[in-house]
């Protein structure tokens, strides 16, 4: 079989639990399968654009240095290396990304398109099934990024038709697969993922000495918890090794307690184990299995895990098992743009069980030797089914979706398919017959958006200018808030408005222009947060909110317009 992977975080290095498994998922096929991965080159996706390949390029090559690794081949949208019997296309302009994937797919014909979970715009997905549209599998590691259920952050009914047509969804615990069929009605196949490699693994379990460790404190991670049990027992040594999720907030907190100590993150996991006698796990969202949580009791160490989502199917059948209040709802616009799923109140714990059970495992050497056998014993009889010739069975037998599905559920996904496959002009035009001209006019200037497009459309180095009439319309509103003379549509927003407006200011200018109630998460949750992404935003929620009649009478009148009388109309519409 050819496996390709996509997914929107770096492939090298991995620093979260979802993104190891991926890696570790196709470097098992690759023993015996030609598999390549299509990725951004650095972790920071919003780093990667037009402007910045050469420090992205120098940052890819360190890393790729740490684990002796030399670029096999150098494009202008990226650097392609090999690593255990894997091709990884790491991309140098996320601008390019989704173009990059369809083409790939093209070229290298996989029997399979592994799509990994992804942001709220599923693009990737997309665009895989654009090209490839009986063969793309979803693989499923969270909840919050599902176009439905509670958890979801983007729920949305066109990309949950969307999903529908993909050929298998892959998952990682029956708790997922049981919120995906609640939630989704879609079946789903529960995988054991080769994560955790083939040891032998060395065994930590250390009654005497040793850290109580959490990973990734943050509100999400339950660092309320973490603080609270530092606070009650300061004789005993805390370590926390921050993660994607710490804050600046979540660190200053650590440090104010003498007896935390902030280990560095580190890719070998074994570097932290070594440290550490017992591992806390107290998420307070919806963890779709807890890697961390098996990967400790591999190696000896006693887990307490929280009772939410997936941990306790990691725990397999271990105390400790530990009740928490879970968050129910998030901020829809973050305080903080690093880290958007922040919880609108964070709800209060009841510290009293984990400290028993915390006492117990630090006072009594029986109690302990026991829990690290017992954790140590379970995880190696797990591992016995994490195989990979199951994943390549399933792979092997697995029909492709050759019935698309187009009832009268599916027909807004249908319209939506037929608007993506039209040209970026035609598609912005279709959003713009969709909006409420006079309301635009009546917010912007017109003679000052006519002379915006008449000076936009030359480029020089650092600038490109607006494609579209819709990203023609958010350069100049941003450049008119910031006092601008233009604006590039790839200039970073997030940078550009810096201290000068919030972000929740420009978003209430944009909705308000558009009539739409596009959150901050999603909005700025794309790829790249300029003016190229958040238009295809834009276009996307003014189709998908679109009555159907009317959508398919417009997508009728442009799908076959030349691009001359589109510029024409593009005209019309906006003056």
């Amino acid at each position: 079989m050819k496996i390709l992977l996509t997914q929107l975080i770096s492939y090298i290095p991995t620093v979260t639990g979802a993104n190891k498994a991926n890696r570790l998922l196709i470097e098992e096929l690759a023993r015996n399968h030609a598999c390549q991965v299509v990725a951004p080159a650095i972790n920071n996706i919003q780093e990667l654009n037009p402007k910045t390949k050469t420090q992205s390029r120098e940052k890819l090559l360190k890393e790729l240095e740490t684990h002796n690794i030399s670029i096999t081949a150098s494009y202008d949208a990226a650097e392609i290396y090999h690593h255990k019997g894997v091709e990884v296309h790491a991309l140098m302009d996320n601008n390019q990304l989704f173009t990059y994937l369809k083409n790939q797919i093209k070229e290298f014909q996989p029997t399979w398109t592994l799509v990994a979970t992804e942001g709220s715009l599923q693009g990737l997905l997309m665009a895989a099934l654009k090209t490839s549209p009986n063969r793309v599998i979803y693989v499923v590691q969270t909840t919050i990024m599902l176009p439905f259920g509670p958890d979801s952050i983007c729920p949305s009914p066109t990309l949950t038709e969307m999903l529908r047509q993909a050929a298998g969804i892959i998952t990682i615990s029956h708790y997922l697969k049981e919120y995906i069929w609640k939630w989704g009605k879609m079946k789903s196949e529960v995988v054991n993922l080769p994560v955790y490699g083939s040891g032998p693994f060395p065994y930590f379990g250390c009654f005497e000495q040793g850290y109580v460790t959490i990973v990734n404190p943050s509100v999400l991670k339950g660092i309320s918890i973490f603080l609270e049990l530092a606070k009650k027992l300061p004789n005993i040594p805390f370590a926390a090794v921050p993660g994607w999720g710490t804050t600046d907030a979540d660190l200053a907190a650590l440090k104010q307690l003498p007896n935390v100590k902030i280990l560095s993150w580190v890719e070998n996991i074994d570097e932290i184990f070594a440290q550490s006698r017992v591992l806390l796990v107290p998420s307070l969202w919806s963890e779709a299995r807890g890697y961390v949580v098996t990967e400790a009791m591999l190696r000896g160490i006693p887990v307490l895990g929280s009772n939410v989502g997936g941990i306790p199917e990691a725990k397999l059948g271990i105390d400790y098992v530990l009740p928490v209040n879970q968050i129910q709802k998030y901020y829809e616009e973050s305080p903080n743009k690093d880290t958007p799923l922040i919880p609108i109140v964070p709800p209060d714990q009841d510290i009293e069980p984990w400290y028993q059970a915390l006492q117990k495992l630090l006072s009594d050497s029986d109690h302990y030797e026991q829990l690290s056998k017992a954790s140590r014993i379970a995880a190696l009889e797990y591992l016995d089914n994490c195989s990979i010739e199951y994943i390549e069975q399933y792979l092997e037998t697995l029909s492709p979706n050759t019935t698309r599905k187009h009832d009268s559920s599916t027909q807004t996904y249908s319209l939506l398919e037929l608007a993506e496959n039209l040209p970026p002009q035609h598609r912005a035009l279709l959003a713009l017959g969709l909006m409420n001209k006079n309301k635009i006019a009546s917010l912007m200037n017109g003679k000052q958006l006519a002379a915006a497009q008449q000076a936009g459309f030359e480029t020089k180095e650092s600038y490109v200018a607006p494609r579209t009439s819709i990203e023609m319309i958010l350069a100049f509103l941003c450049a008119d808030m910031l006092d601008l003379e233009r604006v590039s549509i790839y200039d970073n927003l997030l940078d550009l408005l810096g201290n000068i407006i919030t972000p929740n200011q420009f978003l209430s200018r944009v909705n308000e222009v558009f009539e739409l109630e596009i959150s901050r998460l999603v909005m700025f949750g794309v790829i790249v947060p300029n003016v190229a992404e958040i238009a295809d935003v834009i276009v996307r929620y003014q189709i998908e909110k679109a009555d159907p009649t009317v959508l398919a009478a417009n997508l009728e009148q442009l799908k076959d317009l030349p691009n001359e009388e589109i510029e024409v109309l593009v005209a019309n519409e906006i003056y």
